[in-house]
Formats: C-alpha cells, structure tokens, sequence
C-alpha cells in the first residue's frame, strides 16, 4: 500500500503540471445510485460512458445524524466492496451520512475528488416518485454553477446485449447540449457490448430552409469530428409536438439520448411532469445537461 501511495502522490503531482482540454476530457462520474445492488445496470452505464477510461464513484447515501449511524458507514462500504468485486465492476464506493437527499448530493459534490480528479458529472437514476425528480432538477441548477454536468438515466431493459443495437440522439442546439451526448454516445459504441451499434442524429426542422440548414450543418460536423454516426432530420408542421415525433421516431431505439434545459425556479415539478411523458414508452432514455467548462467543444 505504501508503494501505491507513493506513485499515486507522484502521478497526482505532475498532474497538475497539465491543464485539462476540451479533447482530452473524460467524464468523472459521481454516481449517485442508492442500493448499488439494485441499481447494477445504471453503474454498468456509467462505466460505458467511461470507456475505462474515466473514474466512477458510486454514493450511497445514509439519511440520519452522525452520531448515531456512524457505525453504518463501515459496514455498508464493505457490502459494497464485495458487490463491485464480485461483478467485476471498475468503480469506487463511497458512503456519506447526510442530513437530507438534496442537501447532500451538494456537500458530496463539492468535496468529491482531489488533486484535480474532481467529478465533473453527476448522474442519478430515474425516480418514479416525482418529488425526487423534481429536486435532481433543482440540483442541476446550482450544480451548473460548478461546471458539473447531469445525468439522469432511466434504465428500460430490453434486447440491449443483442446485435445490431441503436442509439438515437436527439440534437437540438438550443441548450447546447449536443456534444457532450455524441461524446457519451461514441464512448459507449466502444465498450464491446456496444460493438457495432448505430448512432444516429435526430433533428427536427418546421420549414424546409431549417431543414437545409440543419442538415448542412451536421454534414460539416461530422466528418469533422470523426465519430461514425448517421443522421435524420424531420420537417414537420408546426402543430406536430416535439414529444410524439421522438416517440414515432425513437420507439425501437435501445438508448435514447435527450438533452435536459434548466427550469426557472419554482418550476422543477412542472418540468418533471413533462419529463415523465417524454421517456414513456421508450427504451433506455439519457438526459443530460452540459455545464462543461468545455460546452460546445467536446467533440
């Protein structure tokens, strides 16, 4: 252990002699997953978008005073141990005492990481209960103001270890959200049980000059960032929502990826609620928010 410490120290310390870039970026993730048992597939996702190559730290947090839970802290981080090593898994266990659910995913935040391995995306798994939805989303909010980006992963088993998998990622513009899911989507696409999936680009255009313009546009993009993926743009009537054209165009799709705008305060409920219709009857759906200090320059 000594030896380790010491190359770690070393490692840590020329670290810091090189500044992180927007090409070089790799995702931290701070899972926060509750029973990692039950919870496998989401850290399994957040190890694809790793591609091995980032870190994950899954959370567990315990509700409750110090004082009088601080002997679960032990015992919960070896049960956790065993479970990742007994899967194999490439992550870190941590347990924190916290005083409430909202409360502690920000202190966690901020104290997370060291010597420049600071998390810098959050992810959490899809609740049904709405209330706990709603405050991932007011996390979001004061989270963006550290350069932390979040993932909210609604997990819906399907054929996701068959061949010829699909990854549709719904490409916007409006809160710039794109590059950090084409990343994420490319990552995954290299981890071997994604081997030879297909990603492709979604638009949707109201007129067909937006059309033109998007498709321009995404056929500049791509050869440029050298990521093999595919891409479709709809034009549609401007009665035509959004949601019904995802649901059309996404239905088969094993992982769709969306991206996720900031609700003004006091809207959190409201926008959950909306979040809820979005993903229903989709596969796997991945909502970020990009608040890189890199936005627009990951890939």
């Amino acid at each position: 252990r000594g030896l380790w410490m010491a190359l770690s120290r070393t490692a840590l310390l020329r670290l810091r002699h090189f500044p992180e870039k927007s090409r070089g970026w790799r995702p931290i993730i701070l899972l926060f997953a509750g029973d990692i048992e039950k919870r496998i597939d989401l850290v399994k996702f957040a190890q694809w978008f790793g591609q091995n190559k980032g870190i994950v730290t899954v959370c567990n947090m315990i509700e409750g005073d110090i004082a009088e839970r601080i002997d679960q802290i032990e015992t919960r981080k070896k049960e956790m141990t065993r479970f990742i090593e007994s899967r194999n898994l490439m992550v870190f266990p941590e347990v924190d005492i916290v005083s409430d659910f909202e409360t502690g995913v920000k202190v966690i935040t901020q104290a997370n990481g060291m010597a420049g391995l600071a998390s810098n995306t959050l992810m959490f798994g899809w609740s049904q209960n709405r209330e706990r939805l709603a405050a991932c989303l007011r996390i979001m909010r004061q989270v963006s103001y550290l350069h932390k980006s979040i993932i909210i992963c609604r997990i819906k088993n399907r054929s996701v270890y068959d061949h010829n998998k699909t990854i549709d990622l719904w490409w916007g513009g409006q809160q710039r959200n794109g590059d950090i899911m084409l990343l994420l989507a490319h990552l995954m696409s290299l981890n071997h049980e994604w081997h030879n999936c297909t990603i492709t680009i979604k638009s949707i255009a109201r007129t067909s000059e937006e059309q033109k313009s998007i498709i321009q546009q995404l056929d500049e993009m791509i050869p440029r960032i050298r990521i093999n993926c595919e891409r479709q743009v709809f034009q549609v009537e401007p009665e035509v929502r959004v949601t019904d054209i995802i649901h059309r165009e996404s239905a088969s799709a094993e992982v769709v990826f969306l991206g996720l705008a900031v609700p003004k305060a006091g809207d959190e409920l409201e926008y959950a609620t909306r979040l809820e219709e979005l993903v229903e009857n989709l596969g796997t759906v991945v909502l970020i928010k990009n608040s890189s200090m890199f936005v627009g320059e990951l890939v």
